[in-house]
């Protein structure tokens, strides 16, 4: 059970914009009036403002800078992000999870603890920074000390893109599970692929969120054919 307010950070590669852009999708279908606030302004790759279009045509209203600005050096935050936390639906917020994307969930710290809220990070043991649940618990409390937030639990979500497995899946579970103790939290769910998440659902004895990839790099991308 998730409060109102769910702030997801992890390091680049952790996959926590596909679960962000999921999370929300969710419970847009179950029938819920969310918000999704995309609030990573460093890094210039895989924002879940990329989705608009998408997290839109679900019923998702996405807090990013304007399209024409969506690429921009400069870090603009959207307006109103203070707002749609204190307000009375449900929200996401992607967060940025090295240093300067922990700073800018420290803008709205003071907002945060007056709401219903979790932080949850993302590991992916199969990334480096979360190989093991020690490097994990390393870069969660380090977030933590930067953005003056504490994390509330974990999502589990190791993947291999198109060659994850159900090996992948329990790895990574078991990963972010010895994450989880060494800094007395749990496990919230499980992050895992469309095509895997029907015959783990009832195994993995956490919650799962299925996941369908929509941050895809350049070379995959589809773009209409000139002629």
């Amino acid at each position: 059970m998730l409060r109102r307010v769910v702030a997801l950070a992890g390091p680049f590669g952790s996959g926590k914009t596909e679960i962000a852009i999921n999370l929300a999708s969710a419970l847009a279908a179950s029938g819920a009036r969310v918000s999704l606030a995309d609030l990573d302004v460093v890094n210039p790759y895989f924002r879940s403002r990329e989705a608009r279009e998408v997290l839109e045509a679900r019923g998702v209203r996405l807090f990013a800078p304007p399209p024409e600005m969506g690429f921009a050096d400069l870090p603009v935050l959207a307006p109103g992000v203070a707002a749609l936390i204190a307000g009375d639906d449900p929200a996401i917020l992607d967060v940025g999870g090295d240093a300067p994307g922990a700073r800018v969930i420290g803008v709205f710290s003071c907002v945060l603890r007056t709401v219903s809220h979790d932080v949850l990070f993302v590991v992916n043991a199969s990334r480096p920074y979360a190989h093991t649940a020690g490097a994990a618990h390393l870069a969660l409390r380090s977030w933590e000390e930067v953005s003056g937030t504490r994390v509330t639990g974990i999502v589990a979500n190791a993947h291999f893109l198109e060659e994850t497995s159900r090996a992948t899946v329990l790895h990574g579970l078991d990963v972010a599970r010895e994450t989880a103790r060494l800094a007395g939290l749990e496990v919230a769910f499980a992050g895992v692929t469309a095509a895997l998440a029907p015959g783990l659902a009832g195994e993995l004895g956490v919650p799962v969120l299925a996941i369908e990839r929509h941050m895809l790099p350049p070379h995959l991308r589809r773009t209409p054919c000139r002629r």
